[in-house]
């Protein structure tokens, strides 16, 4: 018998404001390791941990409010020193496939995957090459074979030329089954990821819960939702495979004036492997915060475990009483959530 745990998380959104909020004013570097400092012991304790990138990586430079002229849907653009303070913090895999993978355009998205290639990140839902036959991501974790695919709705109306369709899985049910049938010969257990959803709801739209049934139907262990950047509930089967609809934000800003997208969780699976078969033998999830506060009038973003014990190591992490019940809402909402029950399919 073997064991290993999954830790999993959702958005990594670090917009401008949060790039800048890093940057050193004296050398111009980024201190991204700050955000991460108080999970990243729980993230590096996990044997596989992943992350949905919701920033293209490109050079040294955030986009500063950036609007698509066309669309008018919000553009990032994250410093490429991220991916280094991504692993460092303890990430093993990014997620790429999501609405703004194509913000900084084709070349943005290969230089992404060059930048995680660079830092010894895996990756899966974008491809430099689309060309090739795509590979699925397949990581063999202390003689355990985990699948990893991933999926997105839409990129935000930004079109692909013909020939660079296959840099990106979108979400085609047919597609996602045939690749499923496929992985599932190769390895002991997979996951996949489904960015899609109504932001801002805490309830799993019929679209994604059709397209979840369908593929817990077909042989999926393990799926991860995210684009809503509100958590959305956990659905297990009598057959012990797991659904959660949305992750929710795991770093971000405040969007909509929202405060429940600075909640967020990191899902714990402890996944055992028998002779026979391999299954989820335990759920657990340490809830999260993104807690801002001001270094004079400039802003300081940290990811918190969320806990009634929490250890915060943040020197400058000073919670005040309204923001610590706030916090203790969303610990109680939280647990409420994800201890209901949502459909069986």
């Amino acid at each position: 018998m073997q064991e290993i745990t999954i830790a999993a998380v959702g958005d990594i959104l670090i917009n401008g404001a949060i790039s800048m909020s890093v940057k050193q004013i004296d050398t111009n570097l980024y201190d991204f390791d700050s955000i991460f400092e108080d999970v990243a012991p729980i993230l590096r304790d996990a044997d596989l941990t992943i992350g949905n990138l919701e920033v293209p990586l490109k050079g040294n430079m955030p986009f500063i409010k950036k609007k698509n002229p066309r669309t008018g849907f919000p553009m990032f653009n994250g410093p490429e020193p991220l991916a280094a303070a991504l692993k460092r913090s303890g990430f093993d895999v990014m997620i790429t496939a999501n609405n703004h993978c194509l913000d900084n355009g084709i070349e943005g998205l290969r230089r992404t995957l060059q930048v995680l290639d660079a830092n010894q990140l895996a990756h899966t839902g974008t491809f430099a090459v689309p060309e090739q036959p795509r590979q699925p991501l397949i990581m063999d974790v202390k003689g355990i074979k985990i699948g990893i695919l991933a999926y997105t709705k839409t990129t935000n109306q930004i079109p692909l030329l013909t020939a660079m369709r296959g840099s990106v899985n979108l979400i085609n049910e047919a597609q996602i089954l045939r690749d499923l049938r496929e992985i599932k010969r190769k390895t002991d257990l997979n996951i996949i990821s489904l960015h899609l959803g109504q932001e801002y709801r805490a309830v799993p739209t019929q679209e994604q819960r059709t397209l979840v049934r369908k593929l817990l139907q077909h042989g999926a262990d393990i799926i991860l939702g995210s684009h809503p950047h509100v958590l959305q509930p956990i659905l297990r089967t009598s057959s012990n495979q797991l659904a959660m609809y949305s992750l929710g934000n795991f770093v971000s800003i405040r969007l909509n004036d929202n405060p429940y997208t600075n909640n967020g969780l990191i899902l714990q699976l402890t996944i055992r492997k028998d002779t026979d078969r391999t299954t989820i033998s335990g759920v657990d999830w340490i809830s999260t915060w993104t807690y801002r506060n001001f270094r004079g009038k400039r802003p300081i973003y940290r990811v918190i475990p969320n806990t009634a014990k929490a250890n915060i190591q943040s020197r400058e992490t000073r919670i005040s009483p309204q923001q610590r019940k706030l916090m203790e809402h969303m610990r109680t909402y939280t647990s409420k959530l994800l201890r209901s029950r949502d459909h069986k399919p």
